[in-house]
This record gives structure tokens, C-alpha cells and sequence, in this order.
């Protein structure tokens, strides 16, 4: 059963809240405020049935030019729209700028309703048709039908039922996100015995009793204790439905109007977005680069500036353009969300239009390539979307969680459209962790030859090094970790590399000597080799070496043991591999006619002290010969 969402607009006091309750038996003025002051403050709600038994929600939007950001709240997420003109006053000023919101929103179907025609003779009515006829003239509305109506009487409300009716039933198709649920708060108090309540519309995908959820961009988490759509209490919420939430485990203080409450994996914000905008044909000003605005988007509304991405002068009146809104506070943004903006003293309506990437980089205005990305922005779809954000996201790996973000579907059909792209190898899929992740093959690619190039490099400027740290390639490269991993484990499989602990190095590159380092490694060798087992530290080995820089001989120290001419014992002994070789055979040999032996037993066998011969026992361990069993080493079986 679908669940229409109805909005209204119009100027104040045009008969918008007596429309809905001669069309629904509701009285939606409930504040008092409202009551007192005999018009509508705050968004108000209704619903009716209609004939094939769907239900339709009607949101009363204020018309008062001070509640305009409450008539941007209820026009956003609308199946159907009716324009409310009075047959009395005709156009009036609201009416206009509720008509251009309505256009910059794309909202195409609609119904233009003129009230109170029981009070106005009927050349009055004909000449409000007109008025409207050349309102809409160009307009999203504009092939719109107009019905009259009389709240008082009902004359003609049941005829607009059935336009109701036939309007949404023709729609070739709603348009709705079928991503991860999200809720953008229009109301947010308290009730005594129940705690916090929001409401709003929801989108996306379904919300249950005890389910956790987001509050967005608060970032704060709570439980749905109950749910109401339609004044009924239900299980679960679909999208499509205006809802109230029953939430706990936060205060007043964690949840406000223009706030959304999501699925528990959006935890995105951003403030900055890349969008399409279109400046109304009334604006009375050139929307000039860097100028301060609102920028309302859901029930949100935030301060921020446009840098002009495609327009050098500015934008005139009903001109489009790219721009970046950097925004001065956080948001939950999603592509295809459309928005609008006013003037920042909020008296004027500037345009409004589309978000085509959440999450962009900065850009160089009016360069051509910037121009030629945005272009792809807009007019790509799905799998083409998905490429086109692995090849330009700032992390090479993208989380595939965040393609909700970005594609309006059912983590079912983003799954399908992964699993063709990886078929067609356009994208890497892997796992980092316990998160799921996607990369562009190309780009992949791309890096692991960089990857290569780098250490090529470093080997012909450092030929006696043994190769270039982990942290240094990858901050270099800027890639990010999950990536580095995944590119390096496949260049080690293929044997292109080779990796010890931090050290990165080709597999095809040896370790060359100078004429001059050739020398000192002949007068290292010389001087472990006669030390034997009383080898030398490392600022003995320097003192002894007083006419070579320190840098030098760690060079060449460090080259000598990738050679295998000095062995590592542990992190602070070095032997001569010849000393090794021979006391390992000496070693071999008594335990052959012994069995076992002690460290006291091994320091008197090779003449050294307790300082070097327990970690050469040590060692004689992690190779494999000895068994350490109590005091004693036995040699391993097999050996």
C-alpha cells in the first residue's frame, strides 16, 4: 500500500488549514499559539484515505513570510502539492516566492486550488484563474489543474478528492530514496510519562520499535520506544509515512528541529557539498563569489558561503552553475538532496538546487578540469557513480557503507551493482578489518606503479641501504593504510617486493658498495672477526672506526647484515657470521656427546661472559637447535 505525502502553500491566511479540514475532518491549528493568533506557526498534519485505500498525509505549511523556513520543512519529500490561492485577494506575495521554491525543488505534480469562491462573484474567480495561469506559465506547475473550492460549504472538495486521486495515481512514479532510513526532524518536545518526541517524514528504508538509531549531526544515539503514524500506534514506520518517534537514552538538549534520525551506519557529516544551482529570475542581485548565505536543506538550516566553481563574474537571474557551499556547520547530506537558499539576512529567496557529491575535495575554480568533473557529477548513474567516486574519493579505499550516501537504492541492489562491477574488474572489493571496502582497479594500478617507481629510486640513490620505510612511502604516495596493505600484499605475492618489519624494498635490488665503503666493511668484518665472542657495541665499533662518519658505518654495519656477514644475535649483540658458524658446530658437537648443557657450562666452552652467552643460548632457541628444558638446552630433535 503506497503512503502519499500532500503538501500545501500559498500565502498567509488564504485558507490553507480550513482546505485540509474540510478535506480530512482535522483541525491541524493545535498550538495554542496557533489558536490564538488564528494562523499556522508550525507544520500541522492530516491524512485521509483514498478510494484505492492508500493513505494520504497532508502537511499544513505555514504562509507567513517569517515562517518561510517552516514552508521549505514541508515542501521537502511532497508527492503532490497543492497551490491554495484566494479567490479574494488572488496572487499575493507569498504565493510567488512558495511558487519558486516549489519550482526550484522540481516538484512537478501538483494541483492549484482557488478558495473561497462562495464569497466572490464569478468574474472575480475568473480573473484569479488568469492570474495563476500566467503565474505558473513556465513553471513546474504549470500544466497543473485548477480546481475551486469552498472550505465553508465543500463546494468542489469532492472534486478535488478525485483530482487528488487521479494525480497521484497518473504519477509515472514516486520518487523515493530507498537507502537507509532517515528522519528529518520538523518537531522536536518533550511529553510528561514519554519523553522526547520527533516528527517528521521518513525516507529511505523502514524504522522499527527498539531499534537504534543516529541522531545526526549531533552524532548522539537513541532508542525508538514507540512509533505513531496516521495518530495510530504501529510496529514498524515505512518511508513515505509522516511519523512521530518516541525515542530514549537522550534529553531535549541531544535533539532539535533540522536534525535527522537515521539508520545507526550513517554516521557521515560534512560541511561542504558540491551542487547545481539555479538563481530565481527575481533575484535582485548578481550572486557574486564568497557571498554568505542559508542554506536550508531538509528541515536544516545553516550559514555558509559560495565559491563559484564555474562562473568567474557571478550568477544573474536564472542562471545555473557548479558552486561549493562551504558550510559553517555540520550536516547530513546525501547526493540527489535538493536545497535552497536566501539571502543571509533572510529576507530574500536566491535559489536553490542539487547536490551532486556530499563529500567533495576543494576545488580550482574555473579550471577546465574542474569544470569537465563536476559535468561527470551530473550526469553519471549507478555503476558509472560508483566508479567515478573510487577514481576521486581522498581515501584511495572507500567504506562500501558509504555509497548510501550516494546511490538512492536497497543495500541489495548497491550489492548487485558491486558484484558486476567486480565481475567486470572496474573495482576491487576486500575486507580491513571487519569493514568492507572498495577501490578502483585503475587507480590501484596506477599506484602500485608509483609504488615501484619510488623504491627504483631510492635503490639508485641509496644503493648500499637496504630499502625506504613503510610510513614514508605511503605519506608520500598520500595513500591510506587499508590500501597500502592491500597493494604491498599483492606486490610481495608476486614477488616485486620484499618486506622486513618497516623496510620496503624491489626484490631485484643488491646491495653495491663504494670503493670507500668496500674499505670500512673490510675493517668492520676484521674487527668483529678477531672480537669473536666479545664482540664490540655500537659506540665501541664507532671509536674504533674514528676516521669514518657514524652515518657511514650504520650504513654499512646495516649492509653487512643483509649480506649475512653480521648476524644479529639480539637487539644489542652483533657476532661475525663465521664466529657464529663455528660456535654453532662447537655447540652441535657437545651436545652430541653430552646431551645437555647449561649457560655457565656454554660461557666456559667458547671463553665469554654471562653478558653474551645467554643470548647466544638465546638465539640457539629461535633457530631450532637447542630445546630449553629448565636449566639446561638440549639439542632439538632432528638436528
Amino acid at each position: 500500500m503506497r503512503n502519499i505525502i500532500i503538501g500545501t502553500a500559498g500565502h498567509v491566511d488564504h485558507g490553507k488549514t480550513a482546505l485540509i479540514k474540510a478535506l480530512t475532518g482535522i483541525e491541524t491549528d493545535r498550538w495554542e499559539e496557533e489558536k490564538r493568533r488564528g494562523l499556522s506557526i508550525g507544520l500541522g498534519f492530516a491524512h485521509f484515505e483514498l478510494p484505492d485505500g492508500s493513505t494520504a498525509g497532508i502537511i499544513d505549511v505555514p504562509g507567513h513570510e517569517r515562517f518561510i523556513r517552516n514552508m521549505l520543512t514541508g515542501v521537502w519529500g511532497m508527492d503532490l502539492i497543492l497551490l491554495v490561492v484566494d479567490a479574494i485577494e488572488g496572487v499575493r506575495p507569498q504565493t510567488i516566492e512558495h511558487l519558486k521554491i516549489i519550482d526550484l525543488l522540481k516538484i512537478n505534480n501538483g494541483i492549484i486550488v482557488i478558495t473561497k469562491i462562495d464569497v466572490v462573484p464569478e468574474d472575480q474567480v475568473e480573473k484569479v484563474i488568469q492570474q495563476v495561469k500566467k503565474l505558473v506559465s513556465g513553471k513546474t506547475l504549470e500544466n497543473s489543474p485548477i480546481v475551486l473550492v469552498s472550505s465553508i460549504t465543500g463546494q468542489g472538495i469532492a472534486k478535488l478528492k478525485e483530482a487528488i486521486f487521479q494525480k497521484v495515481n497518473s504519477a509515472v512514479s514516486l520518487q523515493r530514496s530507498l537507502s537507509a532510513p532517515r528522519l528529518p526532524v520538523d518537531r522536536a518536545f518533550i511529553i510528561s510519562g514519554f519523553g522526547m518526541i520527533a516528527t517528521g517524514t521518513l525516507i529511505g528504508g523502514s524504522i522499527s520499535k527498539q531499534e537504534l538509531v543516529n541522531i545526526m549531526p549531533k552524532g548522539k544515539r537513541a532508542r525508538v520506544r514507540g512509533i505513531e503514524v496516521h495518530e495510530k500506534q504501529v510496529e514498524t514506520a515505512m518511508p513515505g509515512q509522516r511519523v512521530a518517534l518516541n525515542l530514549s537514552g537522550i534529553t531535549k538538549e541531544d535533539l532539535e528541529r533540522g536534525d535527522v534520525i537515521c539508520h545507526i551506519s550513517l554516521t557521515d557529516t560534512t560541511d561542504r557539498v558540491d551542487c547545481k544551482l539555479q538563481i530565481i529570475d527575481t533575484c535582485e542581485r548578481i550572486f557574486e563569489n564568497w557571498i554568505r548565505v542559508r542554506f536550508f536543506l531538509d528541515t536544516s538550516e545553516v550559514f555558509g558561503r559560495a565559491v563559484l566553481l564555474s562562473s568567474e563574474e557571478g550568477l544573474l537571474p536564472e542562471d545555473t552553475g557548479y558552486v561549493q557551499f562551504k558550510l559553517e556547520s555540520p550536516i547530513l547530506a546525501f547526493r540527489g538532496d535538493r536545497f535552497i537558499i536566501r539571502d543571509f539576512t533572510n529576507q530574500e529567496t536566491l535559489g536553490g538546487g542539487e547536490i551532486l557529491n556530499p563529500f567533495p575535495k576543494n576545488h580550482k575554480r574555473l579550471a577546465k578540469e574542474t569544470i569537465q568533473e563536476l559535468e561527470k557529477w551530473e550526469s553519471a548513474k549507478d555503476s558509472d557513480l560508483v566508479k567515478l567516486i573510487a577514481d576521486t574519493s581522498q581515501s584511495v579505499s572507500i567504506l562500501e557503507n558509504t555509497l548510501r550516501y550516494y546511490l538512492p537504492y536497497s543495500w541489495e541492489k548497491i550489492e548487485e551493482i558491486l558484484r558486476d562491477m567486480e565481475a567486470q574488474g572496474v573495482i576491487i572489493r576486500y575486507i580491513a578489518g571487519d569493514k568492507p571496502l572498495i577501490a578502483s582497479t585503475q587507480r590501484i594500478a596506477s599506484l602500485k606503479e608509483l609504488i615501484l617507481i619510488e623504491l627504483s629510486d631510492f635503490h639508485k640513490s641509496n644503493p648500499i641501504l637496504e630499502g625506504q620505510n613503510y610510513s614514508k612511502i605511503r605519506s608520500d604516495l598520500s595513500i591510506d593504510e587499508p590500501t597500502f596493505e592491500l597493494i604491498l600484499q599483492n606486490l610481495i605475492e608476486k614477488n616485486e617486493i620484499l618486506r622486513r618489519g618497516n623496510i620496503l624494498r624491489l626484490s631485484s635490488h643488491k646491495i653495491t658498495l663504494n670503493e670507500r665503503e668496500l674499505k670500512l666493511s673490510q675493517e668492520i668484518e676484521k674487527i668483529y672477526l678477531q672480537s669473536g665472542f666479545l664482540p664490540p657495541d655500537e659506540i665501541e665499533l664507532i671509536n674504533n672506526l674514528g676516521s669514518y662518519k657514524r652515518e657511514e658505518i650504520q650504513n654499512v654495519f646495516q649492509a653487512l647484515l643483509l649480506q649475512g656477514k653480521l648476524i644479529r644475535i639480539n637487539n644489542d649483540v652483533f657476532m661475525h657470521h663465521i664466529v657464529v658458524e663455528n660456535t654453532l658446530e662447537m655447540l652441535k658437537k657437545y651436545l652430541i656427546s653430552h646431551d645437555k648443557i647449561t649457560v655457565s657450562e656454554f660461557r666456559q666452552l667458547v671463553n665469554t661472559s654471562r653478558k653474551y652467552a645467554v643470548p647466544f643460548m638465546e638465539y640457539c632457541d629461535i633457530i631450532g637447535l637447542t630445546n630449553r628444558e629448565g636449566d639446561y638446552r638440549k639439542l632439538k630433535e632432528g638436528r
